[in-house]
């Protein structure tokens, strides 16, 4: 929480996104944000790898009092903040440059190392060194996973040419079947359909994808090895090696299609980008599948008439993010089908509307007033972004009227029903108990593990558009749940706040708010 607070603060007194980019040294502070979601992923993928054991470890850690609280590295912290906050006013001056002196820059990085490190000692109390310990083992863990899929990839690049050649081949022959205006260029890898043209690259050619599968399968059967049957698992490499280079030229073909006969904007938007990392999921999740529902792959595999006990909080939000990446293939950065996921939720949702009775209660008046708090923050924390609003209104202007309004109903229904009731199942009901025991549906909703708090309301913020007013808002929304210990409050929250949101875009014309 502390750590959350002081980033906020800085966050709001210094724009790093205001530095030219040509500025020297400047351009080397603006490089430094995109470290963020590389640490996050080797921290990700070392909890995965590091085993059940370091998983036990790190729960234990973040569901632990931490103790006393030290004065000492508190008062330390607050002064080495107060530095770093400081030397952030000096080395964000426009008048430094390019000739900010060096002493200073090295000065504030420092800060930043001492601050960060200060805060780790202070919240992990009397836990810190074997918090050092695990934390250390998960981030090589997860650098060794990180190293592996960056060698996978580098020495893939020989049999890019090949691949790319192949996957030329195999795609033209396909839609030579069902077309004569197909035309190949193989010295410029042009593959024509009728007017439409796509040079098909070696970054096309399937061997990321083929490259990213053998890095996550590789991953999954060392941390599972135990649950697995070897050698006969390995098979599961070639089967998805043929299927990634497989769904890589079936996409191809119905990008061309789609291109040619239906829209060239929406072939090279939504489709090209998404196309292949929904064919990824789907292989990767069908491997896993397949592993663990064969006898010939698995030790044991799951009885049929066992109750999933995750399947009520996780496979709402889980409709409605497949749906969405189906409905963006076909979208040119609007996605008119966006009423499809309102569909997929409300019906994910009445599957398990038993469970849902369970869960929810009539909420309390701290929940009102806490969503409505949280929408004053959302407002104050988002700038304004006067040309996405713009493009928003735009798009809804050039459909029909009938059109428009089933549209805005549907992300009405959705920002105030459906959203608040996936997002708190799976984060507040799931997630957050999860990260404190593995049997979460043991795990009380007034049991707080400061870990599992702060991880709960990050990775809640980073799953939505602004993704610090998330933050905040998942720290709310966290809070209300623990005054009563009851989800339903939380997802009354988010509800008042959505619903706000709704009436500052529809009522104040605020079409650049993300909700």
């Amino acid at each position: 929480m502390l750590l959350i607070v002081e980033y906020i603060a800085l966050a709001l007194s210094f724009d790093g996104g205001q530095i030219p980019k040509d500025l020297g040294w400047r351009s080397l502070l603006r490089g430094t944000g995109a470290l963020v979601p590389v640490f996050v992923a080797v921290l990700t993928g070392g909890v995965l790898l590091a085993g059940e054991k370091a998983q036990s470890e790190f729960r234990e850690i973040g569901a632990a009092p931490i103790g006393p609280l030290s004065w000492h590295w508190a008062l330390f912290h607050t002064v080495s903040f107060a530095a770093l906050f400081y030397f952030s006013a000096q080395i964000f001056q426009p008048r430094f440059g390019e000739q900010a002196p060096a002493l200073l820059v090295t000065v504030w990085i420092l800060c930043v190392g001492v601050s960060g490190l200060s805060w780790f000692r202070l919240v992990t109390g009397t836990l810190w060194a074997c918090s050092a310990r695990l934390v250390g083992n998960i981030l090589l863990s997860g650098s060794v996973l990180g190293l592996l899929a960056w060698g996978t990839g580098f020495g893939s690049r020989s049999l890019w040419p090949w691949l790319a050649s192949e996957t030329l081949r195999l795609s033209s022959s396909v839609l030579s079947i069902f077309s004569r205006e197909v035309a190949v260029d193989a010295d410029t890898a042009m593959l024509t359909l009728g007017s439409f043209r796509v040079e098909i690259s070696p970054e096309c050619s399937g061997a990321e994808g083929v490259g990213l599968v053998l890095v996550f399968l590789c991953g999954y059967l060392y941390r599972y090895r135990d649950d697995l049957r070897f050698p006969a698992v390995l098979w599961l490499l070639p089967v998805a090696i043929v299927a990634t280079w497989l769904s890589n030229s079936a996409r191809i073909i119905a990008l061309m299609y789609l291109g040619e006969h239906v829209s060239r904007d929406m072939a090279l938007g939504g489709f090209h980008s998404k196309a292949g990392w929904l064919l990824f999921c789907l292989i990767a999740l069908g491997v896993v599948a397949l592993s663990r529902q064969s006898s010939f792959f698995a030790r044991s595999t799951p009885s049929k008439n066992v109750e999933n006990a995750t399947a009520p909080y996780l496979v709402p939000l889980f409709a409605v993010l497949v749906t969405a990446q189906v409905t963006g293939l076909f979208s040119t950065g609007f996605d008119a089908l966006y009423p499809l996921r309102v569909g997929a939720a409300l019906a994910a949702l009445w599957v398990y509307r038993k469970h849902l009775r369970v869960e929810l209660s009539t909420p309390s008046v701290v929940s009102i007033v806490v969503g409505a708090l949280v929408f004053a923050l959302w407002l104050w924390l988002v700038p304004r972004d006067a040309e996405g609003g713009r493009y928003l209104e735009e798009q809804l202007s050039a459909m029909s009227r009938p059109g428009r309004a089933g549209w805005i109903l549907a992300r009405v229904v959705g920002a105030v029903l459906t959203v608040p009731l996936i997002e708190e199942l799976a984060f507040r009901g799931y997630l957050g108990r999860r990260l404190m025991d593995v049997d979460f549906s043991s795990v009380g909703y007034r049991r707080f593990g400061w870990l599992s708090f702060v991880t709960t309301a990050i990775v809640f913020g980073v799953v939505h558009q602004a993704w610090l007013a998330g933050t905040v808002a998942g720290i709310g929304y966290g809070v209300v749940l623990l005054h009563r210990g009851r989800l339903s409050d939380a997802v009354a929250a988010h509800a008042v706040t959505n619903a706000l949101l709704c009436v500052a875009v529809l009522g104040f014309e605020r079409w650049d708010i993300p909700i």
